[in-house]
């Protein structure tokens, strides 16, 4: 402890001493422990073994990168199957609409898109119900749930008796398979729009949560390539009766 020089009060002129306490010199600052990307250490840096073991390895900087890229691929996988099962009646319907409508009614092919059109009126339904579960239940949970549902309506359309064997009841049951697609892929959606930004590291959310929609495209790209395929292996007398 050490005194300052006696300085005069400013209140009653009287003398006092300013206490004031010394403080031991700072240490000299260590060397920078400057890690470059490639592993190698900085002019004046201190190598570090472990730091370098991770930036050699990846690290866990990598580590997440992967396991997002992982995420990305499960959604895009479950988006893509139920894009292809919605686009596919699109692509194949002036092949199956005889067995639904009357080929007599000039109309049949109206009333096979007016089919097509009527299942976005449950997507707004289905986000709504499908979030409300992804909240409660969990984002795979939910995507799960929506591509069986997806993968189940569809099976049940290709099984379904034709207007030859129930008349009119084939379009009915068309339409209630319709709506239950429509249910699913609302959900799928919105949920795996969700997860896959959620799950996707901060500086590559935008770009990994972009697949969402390139797979969304991609089911209706594929729903072509399959129409390309059976038409060069098909007749189209073939393709008309059970293609």
């Amino acid at each position: 402890m050490s005194c300052s020089p006696v300085l005069p009060h400013r209140l009653t002129g009287r003398c006092s001493r300013r206490v004031t306490t010394s403080r031991p010199p700072a240490p000299p600052l260590k060397p920078a422990r400057d890690v470059r990307r490639d592993g190698s250490v900085a002019p004046g840096g201190v190598p570090l073994p472990e730091v370098n073991d991770v930036v050699r390895t990846g690290g866990p900087r990598l580590e997440r990168l992967r396991h997002a890229a992982l995420n990305t691929l499960r959604g895009c996988l479950g988006n893509l199957v139920e894009s292809f099962d919605v686009y596919t009646y699109t692509v194949f319907v002036t092949y199956f609409e005889a067995q639904f409508f009357d080929p007599a009614d000039k109309n049949s092919t109206i009333y096979a898109y007016a089919v097509f059109a009527i299942s976005f009126l449950m997507r707004p339904l289905g986000s709504w119900w499908f979030g409300r579960f992804a909240d409660r239940h969990g984002r795979r949970a939910s995507l799960s749930l929506s591509v069986t549902i997806m993968v189940g309506a569809s099976l049940v359309v290709a099984c379904l008796p034709t207007r030859a064997s129930i008349r009119a009841w084939a379009a009915v049951l068309l339409i209630c398979c319709r709506l239950v697609q429509g249910f699913a892929t609302g959900g799928e959606y919105g949920t795996s729009a969700t997860y896959m930004s959620e799950t996707a590291t901060r500086d590559r959310r935008g770009f990994l949560s972009s697949f969402q929609y390139v797979t969304l495209v991609g089911g209706q790209v594929l729903a072509q390539l399959v129409l390309l395929i059976l038409t060069s292996v098909l007749t189209d007398d073939q393709l008309h009766a059970w293609g």
